[in-house]
């Protein structure tokens, strides 16, 4: 597989990933070492109520350069610019709620004080047990999890729905 050329100019990138457009102008390409996209490759991070929150990614080649990056594919999601005007209710509601618990990123050593937090929260209960699933599944694949919730990282769905792009990442 040729990367090199299909990979030029990224049109996003993070600290451990980058994002390039792919050929089919619904997906794109993701350059990324961070553990928790390969956890979603394969599907062990939950869903949420309904639809899945975290984007479905597929990796396609792994150790593609000497960083020890895989390359993935997924949907290509709109920038979130305005969350009140993109998302849905319910999905607006989430993102608030995300936002106010985590407004910085937030290692495993403050997961646990979060969580509580979540539990004390006047939620809806799929919502609470949703959220708490999120953290459990952050913890139980690095120690150095950590997650993060900021415009930058979510987008949203054509029903207006959140979707949390790259909010867990290993330090």
């Amino acid at each position: 597989m040729q990367t090199s050329k299909r990979l030029k100019n990224p049109i996003g990138k993070g600290r451990f990933t980058k994002v390039y457009n792919h050929e089919d102008s619904a997906l794109v390409y993701v350059v990324s070492s961070c553990v928790f996209k390969e956890c979603n490759a394969f599907g062990w991070l939950p869903e949420g109520l309904g639809y899945a929150y975290f984007p479905t990614i597929e990796r396609i080649a792994w150790a593609i350069d000497d960083k020890g990056n895989s390359l993935y594919t997924m949907q290509k999601y709109p920038k979130l610019t305005s969350p009140k005007k993109q998302l849905n209710s319910m999905a607006y509601a989430t993102y608030k709620t995300l936002r106010d618990v985590f407004h910085a990123f937030v290692g495993i050593q403050k997961i646990w004080d979060k969580q509580k937090k979540l539990e004390s929260l006047t939620l809806d209960i799929a919502l609470k047990n949703f959220l708490v699933e999120v953290l459990d599944a952050t913890t139980n694949h690095s120690d150095s999890a950590c997650f993060e919730i900021s415009p930058r990282n979510v987008s949203y769905d054509d029903e207006g729905n959140l979707v949390l792009l790259d909010v867990i990442f290993k330090r």
